[in-house]
């Protein structure tokens, strides 16, 4: 595994890992920060960020944005505990994505295994994180997510990404203070999970969406 001593700006046509041929279809796990949601420009930049570069089949795992704080908030206020508050988020989650699917369309993926089963098509699809998370994840790794405040959308996406063992790519509102897992989580960039739900993944890619600009942590071939 190799990383770039320090933050790599790309042209756009860079922020997509290589392929073996530009009419290979590869597969990707993007994870949409919840922060972005409230930007005007997040409809049609994600839409043309999402044609660059050779085609790619995109699981799109999308942030709890303002519904997750909200949420945080009432845990503080009310002491609703790191269970309660975990799936709350996720349902937030849950929303936040049906809000991206009603803005740029795209298709709903509830079992993220058959859907990985079949052959990579180019397009846009959603995880709907809910079941994915209650059903399919604690039975497919080894082990499962804690249901804590260390683990946010961050983490979720990494976690997808490292199972099905395909790049990850943050779109975040703004560029990485470093370009290591574990400093980033020191920085409050990612949840304090991430260093160790994204260990196992081969290509991690940081993109700040409204600068296009783009980070490499880590870019690998997969073993």
């Amino acid at each position: 595994m190799t990383a770039c001593d320090g933050p790599c700006r790309m042209s756009p046509d860079a922020l997509q890992p290589d392929l073996p041929s530009r009419l290979a279809v590869g597969r990707r796990v993007v994870k949409l920060g919840g922060s972005l949601l409230d930007w005007p420009e997040l409809p049609a930049r994600l839409a043309a960020w999402l044609t660059v570069g050779p085609p790619s089949q995109t699981l799109l795992v999308v942030g709890g944005g303002r519904l997750a704080d909200a949420i945080r908030h009432a845990d503080a206020l009310h002491g609703l505990g790191e269970e309660r508050s975990h799936w709350l988020c996720i349902r937030a989650m849950q929303l936040n994505a049906r809000l991206v699917r009603a803005l740029l369309g795209g298709r709903w993926v509830r079992r993220v295994r058959p859907w990985a089963a079949r052959p990579a098509r180019p397009g846009l699809w959603l995880l709907d994180p809910w079941p994915f998370l209650r059903h399919e994840e604690p039975r497919w790794a080894v082990q499962p997510l804690p249901h804590t405040w260390q683990v946010t959308s961050d983490s979720i996406a990494a976690r997808v990404s490292a199972l099905l063992g395909v790049p990850l790519i943050l779109l975040k509102s703004a560029t990485p203070p470093c370009n290591s897992a574990a400093g980033l989580a020191a920085a409050n960039f990612v949840d304090a999970y991430f260093p160790q739900a994204a260990s196992p993944v081969h290509t991690i890619i940081c993109v700040n969406l409204r600068e296009s600009a783009s980070t490499i942590l880590h870019a690998s071939p997969p073993a």
